[in-house]
């Protein structure tokens, strides 16, 4: 039996590609994926598409973009092949219908509806998330189909990981 001890594994280029703790824990300087919030706090009309709103990297809450989510298409585009986890929260707007749908290359892969209340006032949580496996260049993207939804600054977002 032989043992590898390894703490920091490097790239040829010399930067940093992995670090390994004396409790085993692994670091990685660059997540791949993305977690982005809404750039308003509002109320949608009536919407069949991609849900652009999901644009405002929001310091404060630990949002963060590889490089390959578009802010003005609101489409991740994978830059590594592997498992990802994938999902949204949203809410309902007031008593109307929302429904929320996660897609791969236009695909339905998953997603929720959440029917509202008959007050207003209160808005209930639509969420989802799946895991899906996804090659080079696939594309991800959160749709609302036909629906209207509301965006809150603060507790609305999208978000895509490799796991695996």
């Amino acid at each position: 039996m032989s043992n590898l001890l390894v703490q920091n594994i490097k790239h040829t280029n010399g930067t940093t590609a992995q670090t390994i703790d004396s409790s085993g824990r692994v670091a990685k300087p660059v997540a791949v994926g993305f977690k982005i919030g809404a750039s308003s706090h509002s109320a949608s009309s009536v919407v069949n598409g991609i849900i652009t709103q999901f644009n405002n990297l929001r310091t404060s809450h630990g949002d963060f973009n590889d490089g390959s989510y578009n802010t003005s298409t609101c489409v991740y585009t994978v830059p590594v092949a592997g498992i990802y986890m994938v999902g949204f929260n949203m809410f309902s707007n007031g008593e109307t219908v929302v429904e929320g749908l996660l897609r791969l290359n236009g695909n339905n892969i998953g997603g929720s509806q959440q029917n509202g209340q008959n007050d207003e006032s209160n808005y209930e949580t639509c969420t989802a998330t799946t895991i899906v496996k996804c090659s080079v260049g696939d594309t991800l993207d959160c749709f609302s189909n036909n629906q209207k939804y509301h965006l809150n600054t603060s507790s609305s977002y999208f978000f895509a990981t490799l796991i695996g």
